[in-house]
């Protein structure tokens, strides 16, 4: 799994209804069963999210103290672009994979596909007119 899919993950489980820059609780566990791997992997995964601004992490230092998670990029958007360039490289299949995975609730689909019309589709051109002799 690449690291924009980690991240649309992670928004996809907890960022969900929330608006960009608010912080939300989560424990290390949690997003180490989000993302299916240990407890430090899931750190090295979040500093590399973090080096790329897709989130702020903020560690709850201390017994008791929860753990905070910023998302910085809006999910419908990064996916459609990331989808896009996904495309772009001719990885078709996996673009309709993460529309299909991760746009639901969201107009990503719709604007998708109406990019990729745009993109490949049909366009209507002017005829050209007849040349005299």
């Amino acid at each position: 799994m690449l690291l924009d899919e980690r991240y649309l993950l992670l928004h996809e489980r907890f960022g969900g209804g929330t608006e960009l820059g608010i912080p939300i609780e989560v424990t290390l566990d949690e997003l180490a069963d989000a993302l299916y791997c240990t407890s430090r992997n899931a750190k090295l995964i979040l500093r590399k999210l973090e080096s790329e601004h897709l989130i702020e992490w903020l560690p709850g230092l201390g017994r008791g103290n929860r753990s905070r998670i910023v998302f910085k990029a809006d999910k419908e958007a990064y996916l459609i672009e990331y989808s896009q360039h996904l495309v772009e490289n001719g990885d078709y299949k996996r673009a309709f994979d993460l529309i299909g995975g991760f746009g639901n609730g969201t107009y990503a689909k719709p604007k998708f596909l109406e990019w990729l019309d745009n993109h490949f589709g049909y366009k209507k051109g002017e005829k050209a007119a007849p040349m005299i002799r």
